[in-house]
């Protein structure tokens, strides 16, 4: 009769998770406690969303902690010995979440969740375990084929008509090691596993004139419409940063289908009936809660950066005028070059992975009517606060 040996895993996430793995042939039987004549059952027990503090802010909605698969890759401490990956689908019922069936279950009124695996890989303490989220089956097929952590940090996956920038299949990611669970030697334990969103999540707070009382533009008028994004990457990896070269750019100003899903948002009409803003009547549009977009992470810093474009027609005029502005960004020299970014292991105007950026723009002056133009002197200051989706908060004056 065959040995069992008991691993334990804890996940506290900032999605609502549960795992289950099947046994896998190609497993690395060569080192760790399992020598490969034995059957491991790995019992899942965790505690799923992050608990409420003062320091932490519970931003995220119910769709934006979905996950709809997971993969599981677990390496040597270097990272360089493959040791087994599995890749597990939701289950809606608990019962179907049984020993072996590579299915998991999360009950979201008690936030508990259980999984059973059984797996014949050589497992040993301080082992890596690095998880994937919403991989989608072409992503996880290639996590799987994953012989090192590094070759698993090096998977991508692309959008594909909205997909992972909509709330609901955002991409996720988080690490962790085994460690002993208690005195029996054959006993491991993960704990305390954060599975972040890895696109960030980009809202308008607020858009206000303020024209310059008897200057040039002291009767004009805009007529905020849209919100857009300009140079996204179309594809990241399953990584911290999730940085990666990608095969283009998207942006959501064309008239395209991929536009009108996920890169443009059509802003809410103010009450009254128009979003007409001035130094005689409104003067500031109120964003809401879906004033949202959400954008992959981007390390470039060139014409290639990410920018949030503000659409809308100024003093009446059937053109369109457009206010562009870089993100992670503190603020502006004389000169017109950055002040530096406000993100830790960033440069200026690089998008991170599984931030809030919040954005309220103040204008001055009249927006540019070539998309393509250089946008005029910004002053831009930033301020990051750590929340479950970490926030930047950006305000901008368009002088």
């Amino acid at each position: 009769m065959k040995a069992l040996t008991k691993i334990g895993i804890g996940f506290l996430s900032l999605a609502a998770v549960a795992l289950g793995f099947t046994s896998c042939s190609s497993e690395d039987v060569a080192s760790g406690t399992n020598q490969g004549n034995q059957e491991s059952i790995l019992l899942l027990s965790f505690n799923a969303g992050q608990m409420a503090t003062r320091a932490v802010d519970n931003t995220l909605t119910a769709d934006e902690k979905n996950i709809e698969d997971l993969t599981i890759g677990i390496f040597s401490q270097d990272g360089t010995r493959y040791r087994t990956i599995k890749t597990l689908q939701k289950t809606e019922t608990e019962s179907e979440a049984t020993l072996g069936s590579g299915k998991f279950y999360y009950n979201p009124t008690t936030g508990e969740a259980t999984a059973k695996i059984v797996t014949t890989a050589a497992l040993t303490e301080n082992d890596q375990v690095l998880v994937a989220a919403n991989a989608g089956t072409t992503g996880a097929a290639s996590l799987r084929d994953a012989k090192t952590a590094a070759d698993f940090n090096k998977v991508s996956v692309a959008v594909n008509n909205g997909d992972l920038l909509t709330a609901a299949k955002l991409p996720k990611y988080g690490v962790s090691k085994l460690v002993k669970n208690g005195d029996n030697a054959s006993e491991f334990k993960a704990e305390g596993i954060k599975v972040k969103n890895l696109p960030s999540k980009i809202s308008l707070s607020s858009i206000e004139v303020a024209f310059t009382a008897g200057g040039p533009y002291a009767d004009a008028t805009f007529k905020p419409e849209t919100m857009f994004l300009m140079s996204v990457p179309n594809k990241l990896v399953f990584s911290d940063k999730a940085w990666v070269t990608p095969e283009k750019y998207l942006t959501g100003y064309s008239e395209d289908a991929e536009k009108s899903t996920f890169l443009s948002h059509t802003l809410t009409v103010l009450a009254g009936g128009n979003n007409t803003l001035s130094l005689a009547g409104t003067k500031k549009y109120e964003g809401t809660d879906k004033e949202i977009l959400y954008t992959m992470p981007n390390d470039k810093t060139d014409a290639n950066k990410t920018i949030l474009v503000i659409a809308g027609k100024f003093s009446g005029e059937n053109k369109t005028v457009y206010y562009k502005m870089p993100l992670n960004v503190k603020g502006y020299n004389a000169d017109g070059t950055s002040q530096g970014a406000v993100a830790e292991g960033t440069e200026a105007f690089q998008i991170p992975a599984g931030k809030h950026i919040k954005c309220s723009v103040t204008i001055k002056t009249i927006g540019t009517t070539d998309i393509n133009a250089a946008t005029g002197p910004l002053t831009a200051t930033l301020k990051i606060t750590v929340e479950n989706w970490s926030g930047l908060e950006q305000n901008t004056t368009f002088q």
